[in-house]
Parts: structure tokens; sequence; C-alpha cells
């Protein structure tokens, strides 16, 4: 697979967002891993790690007004965006 060079992953604590952080990782990739539990984010990032990818956490939840903006703030622009973040409400 060619890796894109950056990724920023929402809902990669988990569930689609995490398997899709796990295929984009390969060396040479890195991705910013977003959402709101942090321990699920730094083992995600581990499994990229582990793949020879980069990942950088950001815990944090998305639905707040500004926060992804802030926290980007002036990172460079990524070539993928997987917005994965989502609540299962039963």
């Amino acid at each position: 697979m060619n890796a894109p060079r950056h990724a920023w992953v929402t809902g990669a604590g988990g569930g689609i967002g995490r398997a899709v952080a796990r295929q984009l990782a390969e060396p040479g990739a890195t991705a910013t891993l977003i959402g709101r539990g942090r321990a699920a984010l730094e083992e995600t990032a581990e499994l990229m790690r582990a793949k020879g990818a980069a990942a950088r956490v950001l815990a944090l939840d998305v639905r707040e007004r500004g926060a992804l903006g802030a926290a980007l703030g002036d990172e460079p622009a990524p070539q993928v965006v997987v917005a994965a973040a989502g609540i299962c409400l039963q």
C-alpha cells in the first residue's frame, strides 16, 4: 500500500477509525489520531508505531465547536482525512 505522508483520523480510539489507522500504518506514514479517550488513542498509536509509522495523539471531543481547529493549529494539511468519530445510540 502506498501510504499517504500524513492523515488525520477522528474516532481513532476504536472501531472503524482504529481499523483505518492501522491500514494507513507503514514506514514513512504519519497520522494525527483524534478522539475522546487518550488511553485508546495511545493503543492505536502504538499499533501504528509497531509498523514503522509515526502517530500523534489528540484527545478531544470533535463535537465541541472549535476544539479540533484550535488543537490542529498550524499543523500542515493532511493528504487524507478520515471522519470516523461517532457514537452508538441504542
